[in-house]
């Protein structure tokens, strides 16, 4: 864990009431300095306010703040077991700890559970880059797409050269319904590729102008070059 930065403003909510419990006059909460002291505060410590308030508490680097984590990870993995539902598990995701196990079993929960698209997308916004996670969600958003427009935008979540971006183009020429939207298509098909050859197919298929068909012929010849 990246400090104590890393739990976020959400934490932060769970210890604000013992800044208004220094300034009502009550003697503040002093630092954990002994293994008894944190030691019999752990041990008490049932919920996940309690244990956070003495991973707080805990010198940087020491290990009542080891022992306090692995607690809060524990008590974490617990809820995450007993959520059914992606607002639940949501509430699991902001208290994980960046780049945690816990964090990462949210995240594959938090896709399983997803089951439109806009879930799913929510749960890419989440998934570390270049992570098997990541990818997944890409290709369950690929496949909830039935959109022209939903499918371009996996396109552009989809890592360049990749299966994902491919099978991203030919669902989107398969959803083309106009010129344009297959012309758009065209411009984002690797040139030479198998699927820029159908997109040109498929534009001259659907040109109603004159234009249209001069655009198509020219863009043929660009490419037998």
């Amino acid at each position: 864990m990246k400090g104590k930065r890393t739990l976020g403003a959400a934490w932060l909510v769970l210890f604000a009431f013992m800044f208004v419990f220094a300034v009502t006059g009550c003697s503040s909460v002093s630092t954990i300095s002994d293994d008894s002291s944190w030691e019999s505060r752990l041990t008490a410590a049932t919920t996940f306010g309690e244990v956070a308030r003495v991973y707080w508490d805990a010198p940087e680097g020491s290990e009542a703040e080891k022992v306090a984590l692995e607690k809060l990870k524990t008590i974490l993995k617990s809820r995450l077991a007993a959520a059914t539902t992606l607002e639940e598990v949501w509430g699991v995701y902001r208290y994980a700890p960046e780049g945690s196990e816990v964090r990462k079993a949210v995240l594959e929960k938090m896709l399983s559970l997803a089951t439109t698209f806009e879930e799913v997308a929510r749960v890419y916004r989440y998934a570390p880059e270049g992570s098997e996670v990541r990818k997944a969600v890409l290709e369950k958003m690929l496949s909830l797409a039935t959109t022209f427009e939903e499918v371009a935008r996996v396109y552009r979540y989809a890592p360049e050269g990749s299966e994902v971006r491919k099978a991203v183009l030919e669902k989107m020429l398969s959803l083309a319904t106009t010129f344009e939207e297959v012309a758009r298509v065209y411009r984002y098909a690797p040139e030479g590729s198998e699927v820029r050859k159908a997109v040109l197919e498929k534009m001259l298929s659907l040109a109603t102008t004159l234009e249209e068909v001069r655009g198509c012929t020219g863009t043929h010849r660009k490419e037998a070059r």
